[in-house]
């Protein structure tokens, strides 16, 4: 009999959009050299609109490296603009606070946020910020468990983005839309998107988001104990964000590569990955990604048979997973406690666990859930081949065009012509 896998939790990179207006959509290290100019820009900006963008840009530079000062600038941006009513950069500073409590592992918060921002963007009518925020909004619902509303995010944003002829904003799309695949084990579907994505994101040179997207294609194949195959991605990821300084991201990704080496069975060597990553994290504040790899410790000490330290930390994720309401982490370490109780003799205890998991994972990803999922798949692919169909006809219809215009063309010609056989 095939013993069975060891659950280890998979650290999918979740995409978050920034407003365009915004200098850069991606997230990245603090550079204090710019820190300090933006401090210098606030002090002597004369507009009030200026120093709204400016503080959301001070915001945005401190999210990876100090979540709690971005927060007090994103949360001043806000101030200032609801004073002035400036209803576009409040949209904005509501967004890039949203971010912030996002990075801070704060859902809830988040998501609050991010819906006050796509109430405003749909109040004035912009485009671009309304398909950030759908995307956005997809992303919370998918930190927290909710697959089926994430896709129908997704997939919005996903049509507005095509639209928009945003290229970068689609291929964002496309790799959240392999995540929801990927967390119901559609392996071939989520593959398909995710290549969908680092194609686009090739064509338009966005190294980042190649990085994102090589790490979920390594969780991908761990998901198919294809190891060598994961192992080579994330460490392909790891270096282009390395580079890049992302080390919010190199705290997933390192995570990821401990996973799979303790899916493999290299359990030593991937406690050592998982330190590695929680110390990242905890520089970041990523609170989020420290309660799921807490799980994946327990999971490792428990393989180990080291009970005490196991519960040590799966408790840890237990507790951070409650207060920033995460399902998903709660749903997993109620499954690896009850894997832990069961190994210690202690039925009772490993019984209410599994009560526990169930109840969560039923909540998750019922049946009812799975056919919407499918519905909703069905209607983006109805509407790609609608455009199709309509691209053809537009084309059928300039060729039938332009064969009337050669035929009026030539009948004037002959008539012309006759006339001038008349004529002499």
């Amino acid at each position: 009999m095939k013993q069975r896998r060891p659950l280890f939790i998979l650290l999918s990179i979740l995409f978050i959009l920034f407003a365009v207006c915004v200098e850069s959509i991606e997230c990245t290290a603090q550079d204090s050299d710019k820190v300090d100019s933006l401090y210098g820009e606030l002090e002597t900006a004369k507009e009030d609109s200026i120093k709204i963008k400016v503080l959301v840009a001070l915001s945005k530079s401190l999210t990876n490296s100090n979540a709690e000062e971005a927060l007090k600038h994103s949360a001043q941006a806000i101030e200032l603009s609801e004073e002035l009513g400036f209803e576009a950069l409040k949209a904005i500073a509501f967004n890039q606070h949203a971010i912030v409590y996002y990075h801070l592992g704060e859902m809830v918060k988040s998501q609050a946020h991010l819906l006050k921002a796509a109430k405003i963007y749909k109040e004035i009518e912009d485009k671009d910020g309304i398909a950030t925020m759908l995307n956005n909004v997809g992303v919370i619902y998918y930190a927290q468990g909710e697959l089926e509303q994430a896709l129908d995010y997704y997939l919005k944003a996903l049509q507005y983005m095509e639209d928009l002829e945003d290229d970068k904003g689609r291929a964002m799309a496309l790799n959240n839309i392999g995540n929801v695949y990927k967390d119901i084990n559609n392996y071939t579907q989520a593959l398909d998107f995710y290549v969908k994505s680092i194609n686009v994101k090739e064509k338009i040179g966005d190294t980042h988001g190649i990085a994102m997207t090589l790490n979920n294609i390594g969780l991908l194949y761990d998901g198919q104990e294809l190891y060598g195959e994961a192992l080579r991605n994330y460490r392909k990821s790891v270096l282009i964000k390395e580079e890049i300084g992302d080390m919010h991201g190199m705290g997933m990704t390192i995570n990821n590569i401990g996973l799979t080496l303790a899916n493999s069975g290299s359990s030593e060597e991937a406690l050592g990955y998982f330190r590695q990553s929680i110390e990242i994290k905890e520089g970041v504040g990523d609170r989020f990604g420290i309660a799921m790899t807490y799980i994946n410790m327990g999971n490792v000490f428990n393989t180990l048979k080291k009970y005490d330290q196991a519960l040590h930390y799966l408790n840890m994720s237990v507790e951070i997973s409650e207060e920033i309401e995460a399902k998903t982490q709660l749903k997993d370490a109620y499954l690896v406690l009850n894997s832990v109780y069961e190994e210690m003799g202690k039925f009772e205890l490993a019984l209410k666990f599994y009560k526990k998991h169930k109840v969560l994972k039923e909540e998750m990803v019922s049946k009812e859930n799975l056919n919407r999922i499918a519905l909703l798949q069905a209607r983006y692919e109805n509407k790609e081949q609608d455009d199709k169909i309509y691209m053809l006809n537009k084309e059928k219809e300039s060729q039938e065009g332009k064969i009337q215009r050669y035929l009026f063309l030539l009948s004037v010609a002959m008539g012309i012509l006759l006339a001038a056989g008349v004529v002499l």
